[in-house]
């Protein structure tokens, strides 16, 4: 009797002892998955975040020129169509800049039209 507890008991545990071992592995894999995806998401911000000071450098001199040139429709067929999502917090820096000239309207129009979508 004692023999045949023993084969179960003794089945029991390599069968765990397996299964822990399968564990540790997929959670050694995805531990490294994650680290993985960590520095794609940094590498990835600090993209997005240059991307962002482009776009503001380029708007803001676009909107310089168009204000140079005067608000006249001509002057705003010349400023370049920017057609990007905005994240709410850009909406309102450029809501924000936008009482400064009637470009900054414009684009801040364009933007809120696209990001409604």
């Amino acid at each position: 009797m004692y023999g045949l507890k023993d084969k179960r008991f003794s089945a029991n545990v390599s069968n765990l002892e397996l299964k822990l071992e399968s564990v540790t592995a997929t959670n050694a894999l995805m531990k490294e998955d994650l680290s993985i995806a960590q520095n794609s998401l940094v590498k990835l911000q600090e993209e997005n975040k240059q991307l962002l000071v482009q776009l503001q450098r380029l708007t803001t001199d676009s909107s310089s020129q168009a204000c140079k040139e005067g608000a006249s429709s001509s002057g705003r067929k010349q400023m370049p169509r920017i057609v990007a999502k905005a994240s709410k917090r850009e909406v309102r820096t450029l809501k924000s800049a936008s009482v400064r000239c009637p470009c900054h309207r414009h684009l801040t129009r364009l933007l809120l039209l696209d990001g409604a979508q």
